[in-house]
């Protein structure tokens, strides 16, 4: 009898011993697996409700200016802790009207809904600026992870489009039902509705729903507005709700970590970006313009798919415009969704000192023009006319000569009026280029 108790309680012991280790190792997986998750950058996350903080706007005080005029100041306390928001109207664009700074009766009481009224007849908006601040306090505070939801981006079933603006914008979403169309250009993101109406303010409804993603920001700009037809004043309210929504697609198919461009030998420009992260990219494209308004297409390349490594990405652009030259980069998804980034610009600085200019007779011109080069050797050369968006219209290769060169050109029949370009291409480099005027 002595023995079987004696043996039970070095069973139970032995029970103890187990649950002791189980717990131990238990403790240790935990804290590799906590470790591992909020060590690992936030661009190797899947983006969801857990990277993007929930923010809370209710009860707003007006803490300088006029209420509801240009220069109005109000105070969101403690959208999330330790935070405050001021929020201020810098422009009442084209007669559009603040109704009511915060409506909470109808919506989401944790969304930021103002009523905007939209004049007869116009394009109009409020455009806001909005600050991030420590809590109880004037000082900047930076919002590492922001979205911003509009909700209820709808028309009113006749003859009103309400849009949502905003400049910051690192990428946005929106459900491919959504009868909502996106202009992204550089950092500046415009959403605007069809006339189609969408009954109530529900975030279920995600065919009238637009998320803008930002990061690293103390400051965005905001507007919210409207496109009527109407012959009297319209008053909309608009729900923006400054939360992540799981349920919509993933807003940021890359995370582009660098974009930049340089001038290298011979009048060149070198082109570079990488990218921490990527999903589903098809490929990107890298357009030019001589404005920063016109672009065309000068290079694609394959993308890496899925990665979630640095990606690095060069071109050299052997032929760029006269001066100074933008660049724009797209991204194209495999189901041939694009996504724009920003713009940058590269001056040739060694070209400006090294050209010389070409003789434009006479000018402006109706339909034709002499263009006089003068060269110090005798060599091949591409005389290029290029239109004011920068397309490239005509490009003849002749052998000129040592000393003056004169070329005539006919414009087709049918051109239209405005700054032309011309200019003279060697093996290496631009040697003359000048504008002209077509009447």
């Amino acid at each position: 009898m002595k023995i079987a108790i004696k043996t039970r309680q070095r069973q139970t012991q032995r029970l103890k011993y187990l649950r002791v280790v189980v717990s131990l190792v238990g403790l240790v997986v935990f804290g590799i697996f906590t470790f591992i998750y909020t060590t690992v950058p936030t661009s190797a996350v899947y983006a969801s409700s857990v990277t993007y903080p929930k923010l809370s706007f209710h009860d707003p005080v007006l803490i300088s200016g006029t209420d509801g005029q240009v220069n109005a100041v109000y105070l969101f306390r403690e959208v999330t802790t330790g935070v405050d928001v001021q929020m201020e109207i810098i422009e009442l664009y084209n007669g559009a009207r603040l109704a009511d700074m915060d409506h909470f009766t109808a919506g989401y009481y944790e969304a930021w809904q103002p009523f905007v009224g939209a004049p007869a007849g116009a394009t109009s908006w409020i455009e806001w600026k909005i600050d991030f601040k420590v809590a109880g306090t004037a000082l900047d505070t930076v919002m590492n992870q922001l979205v911003a939801t509009a909700v209820d981006v709808d028309g009113d079933g006749a003859y009103l489009q309400e849009l949502i603006s905003a400049d910051k914008v690192m990428s946005y979403s929106k459900a491919p039902s959504a009868n909502i169309s996106i202009t992204f250009n550089n950092d500046s993101c415009y959403a605007l509705s069809t006339v189609a109406n969408v009954a109530n303010i529900d975030s279920s409804r995600w065919d009238a729903m637009v998320m803008m993603i930002f990061k690293n920001t103390s400051t965005i700009i905001y507007r919210t507005g409207a496109i009527s037809t109407y012959s009297a004043e319209q008053v909309r309210q608009n729900s923006i709700y400054f939360k992540y929504f799981d349920a919509m697609p993933t807003p940021l198919p890359i995370e582009l970590i660098k974009f930049t461009g340089k001038e290298v030998l011979n009048n060149r420009n070198l082109i570079q970006w990488a990218s921490g992260s990527e999903t589903n990219n098809d490929y990107f494209t890298l357009e030019r313009s001589n404005d920063g308004i016109g672009f065309r297409e000068i290079y694609r390349v394959k993308g890496a798919g899925n990665s979630h490594t640095t990606r690095n990405y060069s071109f050299i652009d052997d032929n760029p415009e006269l001066g100074t030259s933008y660049y724009r980069l797209k991204q194209t998804d495999y189901n041939g969704t694009t996504v724009t980034f920003k713009i940058i610009q590269v001056t040739l600085k060694n070209q400006k000192l090294e050209m010389a200019n070409i003789r434009i007779s006479p000018n402006p011109f109706q339909d034709s023009f002499t263009a006089e080069f003068d060269l110090i050797k005798e060599e091949e050369v591409h005389i290029q006319l290029i239109d004011a968006k920068g397309v490239i219209l005509t490009d003849q290769v002749i052998q000129a000569d040592m000393g003056t060169n004169v070329f005539n050109y006919t414009l087709p029949s049918g051109s239209i009026s405005g700054i032309y370009n011309i200019r003279v291409i060697n093996k290496d480099k631009v040697i003359a280029f000048s504008k002209m005027m077509k009447y």
